[in-house]
């Protein structure tokens, strides 16, 4: 998978274009990430995007290795 499990996401689709996220699991047999958005309740769901509609932010693509 493209993303790791806390990699920094913005979502790039709508309705939640522009809304950062981080990430819960890194993906699926169907090339979705599963995330939680930053700004969100604690207790709120988690909500799956493909990966084509997510961008790991920058400062996350140099923290280390990728699973």
């Amino acid at each position: 998978a493209p993303f790791k499990k806390g990699d920094t996401v913005e979502i790039l689709k709508r309705p939640y274009r522009g809304r950062i996220a981080r990430v819960d699991s890194p993906g699926d047999f169907q090339y979705r990430a599963s995330v939680h958005f930053i700004d969100a309740d604690s207790d709120s769901k988690s909500a799956w995007f493909n990966w084509h509609s997510i961008r790991r932010l920058k400062e996350e693509a140099e923290s280390g290795p990728r699973e």
